[in-house]
Parts: C-alpha cells; structure tokens; sequence
C-alpha cells in the first residue's frame, strides 16, 4: 500500500471521526436542553442529518472517480488524433520531399534537403513516441476482485461492520478514494505526455515553414 492511500484513509477516518464528534456534541446538547418528550426525535433528527453527509460524500466520491475515467477517456482519444496527424503530415512531407528533390535547382544541394527534412521527420517521430506513450495501459488500482471483497469480509469484526449503513458508506468512499488516487497519478502523466506531443508536434509544423524559407533562399542563390 503507498503512502498516499495510507494519507488518504487516514484523512477519510479523521473525517468521520470529526463528524462522529459533532454528532455526540449534538446528542448531550439535545440530553441538556430539550424536554424528555423531545429527546428521541431531536436525536434522530442528528442522526439523520449525519447519515444524509455522509450519503452526499459517497456519491461526491462516485462522481469524481466518474469525471476522472472521463478525463483518462479524453486523454487517450487527444492521443491517438496525434498519431493519427502524424501519419497524414508524415505522408505529405514525403510526397513534398520527393519533389522538392526531383525539381531543385542547381544551387540547391541534395544534403541540405536531408538535413531539413530530416530535422522534421525526427520532431515528427518524438510526437508520435510520445503520443504513443501516453496511450501505454498502466498498472493501477482497480475494483477489487470478488476474492479481494470476501477476504476482507472473512472476520467477525467487518461482517458486523458492514451490517451498518453508514460503514458501508465509509467503505465505498475509502474504495473510490484509493481507485481516485492511482487513476489521476496515471492520467497526470499521460496529459503530460500528450502535452509534449503537440509541443514537437507544433515545433515540426514551423520548422516546415522555416526549411521551406531556408531552402527557397539557398535554390535562389
């Protein structure tokens, strides 16, 4: 277990340790002050009111894992148009270079067409390596299998747990926190990756321009 699921559970149980606080606080404030009548309702009134918290974090927890497949969904996808760009401009620089070969001037030396072209072609290949990089399936923490699930249910203690709704709850949110935590550690780095993508991927678009100057000036000399 890294140290961040254990920081993240660690924070999770401080919270509900917070919120179990607030709650006996409310519990000997309504013992104090209300009537004998009144007790029993204003007590599950309390506890409602805890269990309705709760309720929301679970699903805040749900939604966010949810937005965080989205994202890794989103980031795949801006990385295999990368690639796909690659191919097209690959094409077409090569048909271009061909040319430019077949009708260059004189002046124009047949070395100085590698060296720009080719300074394009390695700007292209770092794009293209690096989009396919962030498409590589990464290791990371997923719904735990059914085996996983019963051994930590084989005790006494978590049976008795669970029965409880509101451990369940807490259950569900240290769960997606853990699946949280590894998914956006991995999608951290694949943005990464295709953000440098389009980087080399831009630089080889104006080095295009640039060659083309440089060898339009050098085949007019």
């Amino acid at each position: 277990m890294s140290e961040h699921d254990n920081d993240s559970k660690e924070l999770i149980q401080s919270f509900v340790d917070k919120l179990d606080s607030y709650t006996a606080r409310q519990h000997q404030s309504i013992k104090e002050y209300s009537s004998s009548e009144k007790i029993e309702a204003e007590l599950k009134k309390v506890d409602e009111k805890r269990n309705i918290v709760l309720q929301y974090i679970g699903g805040m927890s749900k939604d966010i894992y949810s937005m965080e497949v989205e994202r890794e969904h989103s980031i795949l996808q801006q990385a295999s148009n990368m690639q796909s760009a690659f191919s097209f401009v690959t094409a077409g620089l090569f048909v271009i270079a061909q040319v430019v070969s077949d009708h260059r001037g004189n002046n124009l030396c047949p070395f100085a067409i590698f060296i720009g072209f080719g300074l394009i072609t390695f700007l292209l290949l770092v794009s293209l390596f690096l989009a396919t990089m962030a498409q590589n399936r990464y290791s990371h923490d997923g719904a735990p299998t059914i085996q996983h699930l019963l051994s930590v249910l084989n005790n006494d203690q978590n049976i008795e747990n669970l029965q409880n709704d509101n451990a369940r709850v807490v259950f569900t949110i240290s769960q997606y926190s853990a699946y949280y935590s590894s998914l956006r550690k991995i999608n951290n780095k694949r943005a990464l990756y295709v953000k440098l993508s389009m980087f080399f991927f831009k630089v080889a678009l104006v080095s295009s321009a640039i060659v083309a100057i440089i060898l339009g000036l050098l085949d007019g000399f």
